[in-house]
C-alpha cells in the first residue's frame, strides 16, 4: 500500500466490492490490490455490510415506516382543518372590524 491521500468510497462501491469478494470468490489479497484497500477495511465492510442487512427482512420496520406515514398524513389534515378554521375566524374578525370601523 502507499501513503496516498485517503478515498472515500460510496455504498455503491463497497456493495460492488463485497458482491465480488461474497460472490464471485475473489481472494481477499486480490481484490485488495485491485481496490488499494487494507485487509481489515474490506472484513469491516463485509460485517457492517451484515450487520445492516437485517434491516431488509425486519418486517416491525417496515409496518413502523406505514404507521408512521399514516400518522403523518393525520396529523397534516389536522393542520389543514386548524388552519383553514384560523383563515375563517380571522376573515371573520377583519369584516367585524371594517363593519365597526365604518359605523363610527
Amino acid at each position: 500500500m502507499n501513503n496516498t491521500k485517503r478515498r472515500k468510497w460510496q455504498g455503491k462501491e463497497k456493495v460492488e466490492i463485497i458482491r465480488e469478494y461474497l460472490l464471485e470468490h475473489n481472494p481477499i489479497s486480490d481484490i485488495c490490490e485491485k481496490y488499494h484497500l487494507y485487509p481489515a477495511m474490506l472484513r469491516r465492510w463485509v460485517k457492517e455490510f451484515f450487520e445492516a442487512g437485517s434491516v431488509v427482512f425486519d418486517n416491525n420496520r417496515k409496518k413502523e415506516s406505514v404507521r408512521e406515514k399514516k400518522r403523518t398524513m393525520e396529523l397534516e389534515a389536522k393542520i389543514r382543518r386548524q388552519q383553514s378554521v384560523i383563515a375563517e375566524i380571522t376573515q371573520e374578525n377583519v369584516e367585524m372590524r371594517k363593519n365597526w370601523n365604518g359605523g363610527i
